[in-house]
Protein backbone atom coordinates (compact mmCIF):
# COMPACT_ATOMS: atom_id res chain seq x y z
CA UNK A 1 0.00 0.00 0.00
CA UNK A 2 1.06 3.28 -1.05
CA UNK A 3 0.94 6.20 1.42
CA UNK A 4 1.40 10.12 1.35
CA UNK A 5 2.90 10.73 4.72
CA UNK A 6 3.43 14.04 3.41
CA UNK A 7 0.05 14.52 4.01
CA UNK A 8 -1.01 12.78 7.30
CA UNK A 9 -2.25 15.93 8.56
CA UNK A 10 -3.71 17.62 6.72
CA UNK A 11 -7.58 18.40 7.02
CA UNK A 12 -8.43 19.96 3.60
CA UNK A 13 -12.13 19.64 2.87
CA UNK A 14 -12.65 19.00 6.89
CA UNK A 15 -15.37 20.90 8.90
CA UNK A 16 -14.02 21.40 12.15
CA UNK A 17 -16.61 23.22 15.41
CA UNK A 18 -14.33 24.25 18.04
CA UNK A 19 -16.38 25.80 21.41
CA UNK A 20 -15.07 27.66 23.81
CA UNK A 21 -12.88 28.44 20.01
CA UNK A 22 -11.74 31.77 20.72
CA UNK A 23 -10.40 31.54 24.33
CA UNK A 24 -6.85 30.92 26.05
CA UNK A 25 -7.08 27.33 24.72
CA UNK A 26 -9.57 27.12 22.17
CA UNK A 27 -7.88 30.16 19.60
CA UNK A 28 -4.79 28.48 19.40
CA UNK A 29 -6.18 25.00 18.17
CA UNK A 30 -8.82 26.69 15.86
CA UNK A 31 -6.33 28.51 14.45
CA UNK A 32 -3.82 25.22 14.00
CA UNK A 33 -7.02 23.39 12.19
CA UNK A 34 -7.60 25.97 10.03
CA UNK A 35 -3.50 26.25 9.05
CA UNK A 36 -4.06 22.67 7.50
CA UNK A 37 -6.73 23.05 5.70
CA UNK A 38 -10.03 22.67 7.58
CA UNK A 39 -13.22 24.86 7.45
CA UNK A 40 -13.42 25.99 10.98
CA UNK A 41 -15.80 27.43 13.21
CA UNK A 42 -16.21 28.46 16.73
CA UNK A 43 -18.59 29.28 18.99
CA UNK A 44 -18.98 31.41 22.52
CA UNK A 45 -20.57 33.89 24.07
CA UNK A 46 -19.04 36.84 23.52
CA UNK A 47 -19.66 38.37 19.63
CA UNK A 48 -17.19 40.93 20.16
CA UNK A 49 -14.66 38.74 20.92
CA UNK A 50 -15.64 36.33 18.39
CA UNK A 51 -15.48 38.98 15.72
CA UNK A 52 -12.02 40.56 16.46
CA UNK A 53 -10.81 36.62 16.03
CA UNK A 54 -12.08 35.70 13.25
CA UNK A 55 -11.31 39.20 11.06
CA UNK A 56 -8.21 39.03 8.84
CA UNK A 57 -6.13 42.21 9.50
CA UNK A 58 -6.93 44.58 6.79
CA UNK A 59 -2.91 44.83 5.35
CA UNK A 60 -3.87 48.46 4.17
CA UNK A 61 -5.37 50.62 7.25
CA UNK A 62 -6.21 53.52 5.16
CA UNK A 63 -9.12 51.59 3.34
CA UNK A 64 -10.21 49.24 6.14
CA UNK A 65 -13.33 51.74 6.45
CA UNK A 66 -14.11 50.60 2.36
CA UNK A 67 -13.35 47.02 2.81
CA UNK A 68 -15.78 44.22 3.73
CA UNK A 69 -13.89 42.32 6.72
CA UNK A 70 -12.82 39.05 5.66
CA UNK A 71 -12.90 36.17 7.96
CA UNK A 72 -10.77 32.86 7.91
CA UNK A 73 -13.22 30.58 10.16
CA UNK A 74 -16.89 31.25 10.56
CA UNK A 75 -18.53 31.92 14.10
CA UNK A 76 -22.09 31.91 15.74
CA UNK A 77 -22.83 33.12 19.26
CA UNK A 78 -24.56 30.90 21.87
CA UNK A 79 -23.81 28.98 25.85
CA UNK A 80 -22.60 25.47 24.52
CA UNK A 81 -25.28 24.79 28.11
CA UNK A 82 -28.21 26.22 26.19
CA UNK A 83 -28.89 22.60 24.40
CA UNK A 84 -31.41 24.26 22.17
CA UNK A 85 -29.06 27.08 21.18
CA UNK A 86 -26.67 24.70 20.57
CA UNK A 87 -28.58 22.46 18.29
CA UNK A 88 -29.61 25.72 16.07
CA UNK A 89 -25.73 25.95 15.52
CA UNK A 90 -25.46 22.46 14.75
CA UNK A 91 -28.25 23.00 12.21
CA UNK A 92 -27.47 25.95 10.66
CA UNK A 93 -23.14 24.47 10.33
CA UNK A 94 -24.88 21.27 8.45
CA UNK A 95 -27.30 23.23 6.10
CA UNK A 96 -23.63 25.60 5.22
CA UNK A 97 -21.47 22.26 4.69
CA UNK A 98 -22.98 19.27 4.78
CA UNK A 99 -20.91 17.86 7.18
CA UNK A 100 -19.40 17.89 10.75
CA UNK A 101 -15.76 15.92 10.48
CA UNK A 102 -14.35 17.34 13.80
CA UNK A 103 -15.76 18.53 17.09
CA UNK A 104 -13.63 19.83 19.83
CA UNK A 105 -14.95 19.97 22.97
CA UNK A 106 -13.29 22.64 25.14
CA UNK A 107 -15.79 25.81 26.24
CA UNK A 108 -16.12 25.96 30.01
CA UNK A 109 -16.95 28.13 32.32
CA UNK A 110 -15.81 28.46 36.44
CA UNK A 111 -16.89 30.13 39.46
CA UNK A 112 -14.45 29.39 42.00
CA UNK A 113 -15.32 29.27 45.86
CA UNK A 114 -13.54 27.62 48.63
CA UNK A 115 -14.78 23.98 48.47
CA UNK A 116 -16.90 24.57 52.18
CA UNK A 117 -18.54 27.19 50.83
CA UNK A 118 -20.02 25.58 47.53
CA UNK A 119 -23.61 24.83 47.11
CA UNK A 120 -25.25 22.19 45.98
CA UNK A 121 -26.71 23.93 43.26
CA UNK A 122 -23.34 25.84 42.62
CA UNK A 123 -22.15 22.02 42.27
CA UNK A 124 -24.28 21.20 40.31
CA UNK A 125 -24.23 24.31 37.79
CA UNK A 126 -20.44 23.60 37.52
CA UNK A 127 -20.84 20.21 36.54
CA UNK A 128 -23.30 21.03 34.20
CA UNK A 129 -21.52 23.75 32.86
CA UNK A 130 -18.27 21.66 32.70
CA UNK A 131 -19.20 18.23 31.69
CA UNK A 132 -22.51 17.98 31.16
CA UNK A 133 -22.87 20.29 28.34
CA UNK A 134 -19.59 18.22 26.81
CA UNK A 135 -22.27 15.12 26.51
CA UNK A 136 -24.77 16.94 24.69
CA UNK A 137 -22.81 18.83 22.27
CA UNK A 138 -21.05 15.21 21.72
CA UNK A 139 -24.39 13.82 21.34
CA UNK A 140 -25.45 16.40 18.90
CA UNK A 141 -22.58 15.92 16.86
CA UNK A 142 -22.44 12.01 16.94
CA UNK A 143 -25.93 12.19 15.41
CA UNK A 144 -24.62 13.76 12.56
CA UNK A 145 -21.63 11.94 11.97
CA UNK A 146 -23.44 8.27 12.27
CA UNK A 147 -24.84 9.67 9.01
CA UNK A 148 -21.52 10.13 6.87
CA UNK A 149 -19.87 7.52 5.64
CA UNK A 150 -16.12 8.92 6.76
CA UNK A 151 -17.87 9.36 10.68
CA UNK A 152 -15.64 11.63 12.36
CA UNK A 153 -13.56 12.62 15.56
CA UNK A 154 -14.88 14.19 18.55
CA UNK A 155 -11.62 15.65 21.03
CA UNK A 156 -12.64 16.42 24.38
CA UNK A 157 -10.90 18.33 26.54
CA UNK A 158 -10.15 17.27 30.08
CA UNK A 159 -7.57 18.12 32.31
CA UNK A 160 -4.79 16.42 34.44
CA UNK A 161 -6.90 17.79 37.44
CA UNK A 162 -9.36 15.07 36.88
CA UNK A 163 -7.02 12.40 37.32
CA UNK A 164 -4.36 14.34 40.23
CA UNK A 165 -5.11 16.98 43.22
CA UNK A 166 -3.96 20.35 43.02
CA UNK A 167 -1.10 21.45 45.04
CA UNK A 168 -2.95 23.95 47.66
CA UNK A 169 0.63 25.01 48.71
CA UNK A 170 1.14 26.61 45.05
CA UNK A 171 -2.00 29.28 45.70
CA UNK A 172 -1.90 32.27 47.85
CA UNK A 173 -5.97 32.93 47.63
CA UNK A 174 -9.15 30.41 46.16
CA UNK A 175 -7.36 27.12 44.64
CA UNK A 176 -6.71 26.82 40.83
CA UNK A 177 -9.39 24.69 40.29
CA UNK A 178 -12.74 23.59 42.40
CA UNK A 179 -14.19 20.68 43.24
CA UNK A 180 -16.82 20.11 40.99
CA UNK A 181 -14.00 21.00 38.11
CA UNK A 182 -11.66 17.99 39.33
CA UNK A 183 -14.69 15.51 39.02
CA UNK A 184 -16.35 17.14 35.95
CA UNK A 185 -12.90 16.58 34.22
CA UNK A 186 -12.57 13.21 35.06
CA UNK A 187 -15.87 12.52 34.30
CA UNK A 188 -14.60 13.92 30.44
CA UNK A 189 -12.01 11.06 30.45
CA UNK A 190 -14.27 8.29 30.99
CA UNK A 191 -17.17 10.07 29.27
CA UNK A 192 -14.46 9.78 25.93
CA UNK A 193 -13.91 6.22 26.98
CA UNK A 194 -17.29 5.15 26.92
CA UNK A 195 -18.28 6.91 23.36
CA UNK A 196 -15.07 5.64 22.02
CA UNK A 197 -15.56 1.90 22.82
CA UNK A 198 -19.22 2.60 21.90
CA UNK A 199 -18.73 4.21 18.60
CA UNK A 200 -15.58 2.77 17.04
CA UNK A 201 -17.25 0.42 14.83
CA UNK A 202 -19.15 3.26 13.26
CA UNK A 203 -16.39 4.95 12.18
CA UNK A 204 -16.34 7.52 14.64
CA UNK A 205 -13.20 7.96 17.65
CA UNK A 206 -13.09 10.04 20.84
CA UNK A 207 -10.47 10.51 22.48
CA UNK A 208 -9.58 13.68 25.17
CA UNK A 209 -6.28 16.03 25.85
CA UNK A 210 -5.47 16.81 29.18
CA UNK A 211 -3.48 20.26 29.40
CA UNK A 212 -1.56 20.60 32.27
CA UNK A 213 -0.71 24.40 33.90
CA UNK A 214 -1.48 26.82 31.27
CA UNK A 215 -2.42 29.24 33.07
CA UNK A 216 -3.41 32.65 31.62
CA UNK A 217 -0.89 35.38 32.64
CA UNK A 218 -2.35 37.35 35.37
CA UNK A 219 -4.11 40.57 34.97
CA UNK A 220 -1.81 42.20 37.24
CA UNK A 221 1.28 40.53 37.27
CA UNK A 222 1.84 38.29 39.60
CA UNK A 223 0.12 40.88 42.36
CA UNK A 224 -2.42 38.78 44.96
CA UNK A 225 -0.39 35.47 43.54
CA UNK A 226 3.22 36.22 44.49
CA UNK A 227 5.55 33.74 42.30
CA UNK A 228 2.85 31.86 41.67
CA UNK A 229 4.46 31.03 38.12
CA UNK A 230 7.30 30.29 39.26
CA UNK A 231 6.25 27.90 42.18
CA UNK A 232 4.18 26.40 39.47
CA UNK A 233 7.42 25.98 37.18
CA UNK A 234 9.26 24.24 39.68
CA UNK A 235 6.39 21.65 40.32
CA UNK A 236 7.01 20.54 36.63
CA UNK A 237 10.34 18.70 35.19
CA UNK A 238 10.44 21.08 32.00
CA UNK A 239 10.54 24.06 34.60
CA UNK A 240 8.30 26.17 32.73
CA UNK A 241 4.31 26.33 32.52
CA UNK A 242 2.72 25.52 29.02
CA UNK A 243 2.25 27.75 26.22
CA UNK A 244 -1.64 27.59 24.79
CA UNK A 245 0.47 26.55 21.08
CA UNK A 246 1.68 23.49 22.68
CA UNK A 247 -1.71 21.95 23.01
CA UNK A 248 -2.23 22.19 19.09
CA UNK A 249 0.02 19.25 18.23
CA UNK A 250 -2.46 16.92 20.08
CA UNK A 251 -5.18 18.73 18.67
CA UNK A 252 -4.06 18.44 14.50
CA UNK A 253 -2.88 14.46 15.84
CA UNK A 254 -6.86 13.53 16.92
CA UNK A 255 -8.06 14.94 14.27
CA UNK A 256 -6.10 14.04 11.35
CA UNK A 257 -5.94 11.09 9.28
CA UNK A 258 -2.12 10.36 11.73
CA UNK A 259 -4.97 9.03 14.47
CA UNK A 260 -6.68 6.85 12.10
CA UNK A 261 -6.11 3.78 14.44
CA UNK A 262 -6.48 6.18 17.65
CA UNK A 263 -9.34 6.33 20.78
CA UNK A 264 -10.72 6.19 23.93
CA UNK A 265 -7.59 8.00 24.51
CA UNK A 266 -6.16 10.50 26.82
CA UNK A 267 -3.57 12.08 25.51
CA UNK A 268 -1.35 14.33 28.42
CA UNK A 269 0.22 17.36 28.00
CA UNK A 270 1.80 18.75 30.95
CA UNK A 271 5.40 19.47 30.44
CA UNK A 272 6.25 15.93 32.78
CA UNK A 273 3.96 17.12 35.51
CA UNK A 274 2.33 13.89 36.16
CA UNK A 275 5.03 11.92 35.74
CA UNK A 276 6.34 12.43 39.32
Amino acid sequence: MNIDYTNIFSLEGKVALVTGGAGHLGGPMARGLAAHGAHVIVVGRRQDQLEAFTTIPNPIPEEAEEREPNYWARYYTGDVTDEKRFGEIMDALIEEYGQIDILINNAFNEERKPFEEITKQEWNDGVNNILTHQFTCMQRAIKEMLTQPAGGSIINISSIYGSVAVNPKTYTEVASSTPFYAAAKAGVTQLSKYAAALYASKGIRVNCISPGPFPKPPPQGDKGRPGYIVDLANQIPMKRVGKPHELVGAALFLASNASSFVTGQNIVVDGGFTAW
